[in-house]
């Protein structure tokens, strides 16, 4: 029987490769036995995650599975969502660590949005077919950046905002936390009723976004250049502090950074995805690194996060379907650690990733 260890690390290998995740995360174990999807099954909430529970009963509704009923108690839940502040320090404050057994599944975050970003993994290993079972696994998992923002840049033309819903929803997925609207006076309509967005439509989708845990900004001012000729926007925040989005040189991103600058990397050439993909393409996105290899260690922390931008094509009846799936490789860099990433691995994983929902 000296064999048997050697088949059960072939099996957990298999069982692994089955389970690549985008964005990944740092750590995917399987385990053994599975968590059977049944009618009855029961949910419970801490209080600190109502919403994400009504989230998830969303996600199981869309995926056609079986209704999820309330359990009065913890030890009653088939499912299980926590925010344990106590290990917020561990798992950071998006971390998450997801736990599927055979008996139940547990979903613990260092805060609301940690459990949210959670249920985004959860969602990729849920059956995608009539298969009612679920491997059994441990995802332990945090960002390697706190800003991963999406610009999307309507200065041409204007989506409406139920496209936007749509983008934001898919922005969600992809475990972004900001998104930045940048409007300009005198653009087209979105619909025949005229081109401006009315303040109860900008706010519908400032709450929208919210409940996403994706903090939305309407920007008004137009880009503007420092005194190297570099381009950037600078961003104001509450506290009184401000980050600068960096659009130039590597180069120039280290001598602001020397400058003791906060800077987001948004060099066009690496995040614009309105690009062509014979510019750009889904490899170069993937390969970016937001931290140049010329930037000292003691400067890094200066570079809070990435950007990506995208110009509203025009009328369009679908304007952000060319995103993907360069959306996805975007996501990678701006949640997964270098170390856990494999270009060849995610290859492999988008054809499941980006493939249609069942409604």
């Amino acid at each position: 029987m000296r064999f048997l260890p050697l088949f059960l690390v072939f099996l957990a290998s298999s069982a692994l490769a089955q389970i690549r995740l985008i964005p990944q995360a740092p750590v995917v174990q399987p385990e053994r036995g599975e968590f059977s999807i049944r009618p009855g099954l029961r949910i419970w909430s801490s209080a600190a995650c109502t919403t994400e529970r009504e989230v998830l009963q969303a996600y199981w509704q869309q995926a056609g599975l079986p209704h999820l009923t309330s359990a009065a108690k913890a030890r009653q839940a088939d499912i299980l969502l926590t925010v344990d502040t106590a290990r917020r320090e561990a798992l950071g404050p998006e971390g998450y660590e997801l736990h599927i057994s055979g008996r139940r599944i547990t979903l613990t975050g260092g805060s609301p949005a940690g459990v949210f970003y959670g249920l985004q993994t959860l969602r990729q290993v849920l059956p995608a077919t009539d298969n009612r079972q679920i491997p059994a696994l441990l995802v332990r998992d945090k960002p390697r950046f706190g800003w991963r923002s999406f610009t999307l840049d309507e200065r041409t033309y204007r989506a409406g905002t139920e496209r936007i819903k749509t983008l934001l929803d898919q922005l969600a997925r992809h475990k972004f936390n900001r998104f930045h609207l940048l409007l300009n006076p005198g653009t087209a309509p979105a619909e025949p009723t005229g081109g401006e967005y009315p303040p109860a439509q900008l706010e519908e989708l400032i709450r929208y976004a919210q409940e996403r845990h994706i903090l939305a900004v309407v920007e008004r001012t137009k880009p503007k250049a420092n005194l190297s000729g570099e381009t950037s926007r600078v961003y104001q925040l509450a506290t009184g502090g401000t980050v600068r989005f960096w659009q130039g040189s590597a180069r120039g991103l280290v001598e602001a950074a020397r400058a003791g600058q906060q800077l987001i990397h948004a060099s066009r050439a690496e995040t614009e995805l309105s690009q062509p993909l014979t510019t750009l393409p889904v490899e170069r996105v993937y390969r970016f690194d937001p931290v140049p290899d010329q930037m000292p260690a003691e400067l890094q922390p200066q570079i809070l996060g990435v950007d990506y931008s995208y110009i509203h094509p025009g009328p369009a009846s679908h304007p952000f379907e060319d995103l993907q799936p360069r959306l996805a490789a975007a996501a990678e860099v701006a949640w997964t650690f270098l170390q856990t990433k494999d270009w060849g691995k995610f290859r492999q994983a988008l054809p499941r990733f980006t493939a249609p929902k069942r409604p």
